[in-house]
């Protein structure tokens, strides 16, 4: 895992959130995420806790805002389904 990677807690409280690792240091890896959104906040984790995703951005620095406004552009939220993407329309069955 390198940092970048989006991965998904599989352990402790935060256990089913997701995360973004920013920095790795031997067996532990720094992760953040957007609290709005139900992500991990700002922590170490231990590498055995984290099951990595399909998805990766790349980070430029570890200050917080650059890393939330890398997960907006990047349009990853949509993605993982932590929020409806609002350019579709909804359906309606109620005339069926």
């Amino acid at each position: 895992m390198e940092p970048g990677q989006i991965c998904k807690k599989i352990a402790g409280k935060e256990r089913g959130r997701y995360c973004v690792i920013f920095k790795v240091e031997g067996k532990l890896a720094w992760i953040t995420g957007i609290k709005k959104y139900k992500m991990c906040r700002r922590r170490k984790c231990n590498l055995k806790h984290l099951k990595p995703t399909k998805f990766k951005i790349n980070i430029d620095s570890e200050k917080q805002e650059d890393i939330e406004k890398k997960l907006y552009e990047s349009g990853i939220i949509t993605k993982l389904g932590l929020i409806k993407d609002r350019s579709l329309k909804t359906v309606s069955f109620s005339n069926i």
